[in-house]
């Protein structure tokens, strides 16, 4: 028995130990992360779409997001799945996509908040405010305003449409509005031809909604100021969406866009001659037998 128990303890003890993998055993089944491609696809059309305010920000936050879980996944996997590269790329196209869209989106609303200042010119219309309006427009536009035509610009808005409220903010409703400019084709025609642009902006009155049109000059306008922060007011115009009928501040019919009141210069050439006068006959003194 005493043996036994020696022949027990000189028997080597097997050992049973996890086989592990070196730092060159990589498994052979090595697949893409789905995540690392779908986030670089997001990516790039955050980037392509930077200027599309709606779609770039919900694929750029949708490529970080599948990035993010695909780099700790690759990471958890011990080399069963790969795309790292993309997974980081993805992230980073994400994220500059996203950047961009919210840096675009901020300008053009900044830029178009600009614009309730010609909003106010309603208001100042409405108030018979003649001084102030005078203000805001070019001094041939304010020769051409009559009072007549301002009386009635202020009594037809408030009656359609009531008082003035605000422009109304959004890149997407000033998209919209520019399919109203096509109610004002005959005086953004002239006024193309005359070097002025004609701007469709939406607006917000008493009894609803309405566009409108605001003729500024073209190129290098004057006057630009933190009331016209795009040049002098040319001309303006409300469109009642309910009627379809353009009411102006200055009747384009009376006094088109672009004429002036100089007279021809002539040519002093061509100038007929004054008519010659009579001379009287002088009498001779001598008498005559």
């Amino acid at each position: 028995m005493a043996g036994l128990r020696v022949l027990v303890y000189a028997l080597p003890m097997t050992q049973f130990t996890e086989p592990r993998f070196g730092v060159n055993d990589v498994p052979t089944n090595t697949r893409t992360s789905v995540l690392a491609v779908l986030s670089l696809v997001s990516g790039l059309l955050s980037l392509i779409g930077c200027c599309l305010v709606v779609v770039s920000p919900v694929t750029g936050l949708a490529g970080i997001l599948m990035g993010v879980i695909a780099i700790f996944a690759i990471n958890a996997s011990q080399g069963r799945l790969g795309g790292m590269g993309l997974a980081i790329s993805g992230v980073v196209t994400s994220l500059i996509g996203l950047v961009l869209s919210v840096v675009i989106f901020f300008g053009i609303n900044q830029g178009l908040s600009r614009f309730s200042a010609y909003g106010d010119a309603v208001a100042t219309a409405q108030s018979a405010d003649r001084t102030g309006l005078d203000k805001l427009m070019t001094s041939k536009a304010a020769n051409e305003a009559t009072t007549e035509g301002l009386d009635h610009f202020r009594d037809q808005t408030l009656a359609d449409l009531g008082k003035y409220k605000r422009v109304k903010p959004g890149m997407l409703t000033f998209v919209k509005n520019f399919a109203t400019l096509e109610k004002a084709k005959d005086i953004a025609s002239s006024g193309k031809q005359a070097g002025f642009n004609v701007i469709p902006i939406p607006v917000e009155f008493e009894k609803g909604d309405a566009s409108l049109f605001v003729l500024l000059e073209a190129g290098n306008p004057q006057g630009a100021t933190p009331q016209t922060p795009y040049g002098l007011i040319v001309n303006m115009g409300v469109l009642d969406p309910r009627t379809d009928k353009v009411i102006w501040m200055i009747d384009p019919a009376a006094q088109p866009s672009g004429s002036t009141n100089t007279p021809p210069p002539t040519d002093p050439a061509a100038a007929p001659a004054p008519p010659k006068t009579a001379t009287p006959e002088t009498a001779d003194p001598t008498p005559r037998t």
